[in-house]
Parts: C-alpha cells; structure tokens; sequence
C-alpha cells in the first residue's frame, strides 16, 4: 500500500492511495478526510485500507505540526 497526500487545505485532506500485488499495481483511488468532521468518504470503517489510511493521515498530521512549530 502506498499513500500520499495530493492536497491539504486546512479543512480537509485529499489522499491518493495504490494497493499493490507482486510489486504490480492493483488498484488505486483517492480518499477525503474531512477535518472538522473528522470522517473519510470513499473508504469504509473496518477495512484493510481504513486502517492503513488512518496510520498514514496520523503520521502525516503528526509531521505537520512539527513542522509549523519549527
């Protein structure tokens, strides 16, 4: 799986994601984490790619802050 942030506008945070198989892409597709609701559309609860979405956004959110405190 591999994710990467194609916009963050303060209020939400568009992410690009490709699964992938025998190093092949499978299938890709773009999820939205809306901030002040904070809930994604296009992805379901429980999931595979849910999870692995959720610990990329924290990491990403995480890297943010640090970087607006330098």
């Amino acid at each position: 799986m591999r994710f990467s942030v194609a916009k963050d506008d303060g209020r939400r945070v568009d992410i690009l994601y490709t699964m992938e198989k025998d190093h092949r892409p499978e299938r890709h597709g773009r999820l939205e984490f809306d901030r002040e609701g904070e809930s994604w559309s296009g992805i379901e609860a429980g999931t595979v790619l849910y999870d692995q979405a959720q610990a990329y956004l924290k990491s990403y959110l995480n890297w943010r802050s640090r970087s607006a405190a330098v």
